[in-house]
């Protein structure tokens, strides 16, 4: 792969690029990201990732230097440049260079868009499900895909130890969202997902879209002790799809297997976006 991003309005070699020691991006963790992917050279549901990035700077009072269609482009060009038909993109925004301590410019960001080989989850994840770990957590700014994940990197060796795919944040004894992924909880052929104090998940909304028709959509807050009831539950996240659930702390989900429901959204999601 030949690693060439784009900063500040040049392509570069990512080894070439510098972010200066005093970027409040480095100094006080002050970004924001999108990430998305593309299927069969296309990237996959842009514009709503556009809608998220610049609600984003908005709440953070980031001014984005581009508009979409010249992202669109800038991101277009990276993927050429590392000749690359299918890719992961991160288009990386921060405060830019402190004027003073936790001071900024917020029309002068370091503005930067990455490619990268998109990262597959071994096909046997899909086929038994993962088991997750809850953390008592919601993140400061819900809404907004900034770029401080202090918390759960911090933990990373609890998950090792005990052998668990990822944290599911939980909060005052409601179910939120894993990491860097929506959670969907299965009961009664109704899909539930958390309707606030979580990030609305571009994907989530692409596959509920595609399960409208087979299953009851209900977006509510869910009581942590409905995991025990549940059927099924999933994941959906851009680098991870429909990735089933079978397990949270000591419960055991839908007796430890992957359900029909789950199986068939992966399904209909693969249909969808293969033929894209």
């Amino acid at each position: 792969m030949k690693n060439i991003c784009f900063k500040n309005g040049d392509y570069k070699h990512l080894k070439d690029v510098a972010i200066k020691p005093d970027d409040i991006g480095i100094l006080r963790g002050y970004g924001i990201f999108e990430f998305f992917r593309t299927y069969n050279g296309k990237f996959f549901r842009f514009n709503q990732h556009m809608d998220r990035l610049f609600n984003s700077g908005d709440v953070m009072n980031i001014n984005i230097p581009y508009n979409r269609e010249e992202i669109k482009e800038i991101a277009q060009q990276v993927k050429e440049r590392n000749d690359m038909e299918n890719c992961s993109i991160r288009v990386l925004i921060t405060g830019g260079r402190t004027t003073g301590h936790a001071h900024y410019d917020p029309d002068n960001p370091t503005f930067m868009v990455l490619c990268e080989e998109p990262q597959f989850l071994p096909e046997d994840y899909y086929q038994k499900g993962v088991e997750l770990k809850t953390l008592e957590h919601q993140r400061i700014l819900p809404e907004v895909k900034y770029t401080n994940y202090i918390l759960p990197i911090s933990k990373q060796k609890e998950l090792e130890e005990e052998d668990k795919f990822d944290f599911l944040y939980t909060y005052q004894g409601k179910v939120l969202e894993s990491v860097t992924s929506s959670f969907v909880l299965v009961k009664d052929n109704k899909l539930i997902t958390a309707s606030e104090g979580i990030l609305k998940g571009t994907t989530r909304e692409f596959v509920l879209e595609l399960m409208k028709d087979e299953c009851d959509i209900i977006r509510r807050e869910i009581d942590v002790e409905e995991l025990k009831e549940a059927d099924e539950a999933f994941l959906i996240a851009t680098n991870k799809e429909v990735l089933p659930v079978v397990k949270v702390d000591d419960i055991i989900i839908g007796g430890g297997e992957v359900g029909k429901i789950t199986k068939k959204t992966l399904r209909l999601f693969r249909k969808n976006t293969r033929n894209f």
